[in-house]
């Protein structure tokens, strides 16, 4: 005797409001190191130089 009966089957499906989060996120961070190292690249700096 089954008094469960069936339940029917329950699909995640993707949230989209932390995936949305996230990619803001990976957005914002990567324009602020492509910034930084082009700005890092403009600086006029002499290194030394090792005689090999």
């Amino acid at each position: 005797m089954n008094l469960r009966g069936h339940a029917p089957l329950h699909h995640p499906g993707i949230q989209l409001a932390p995936l949305v989060d996230v990619l803001l996120l990976l957005l914002i961070f990567f324009l602020l190191t492509w910034n930084a190292a082009r700005t890092e690249n403009e600086l006029d700096v002499k290194v030394p130089k090792a005689s090999a």
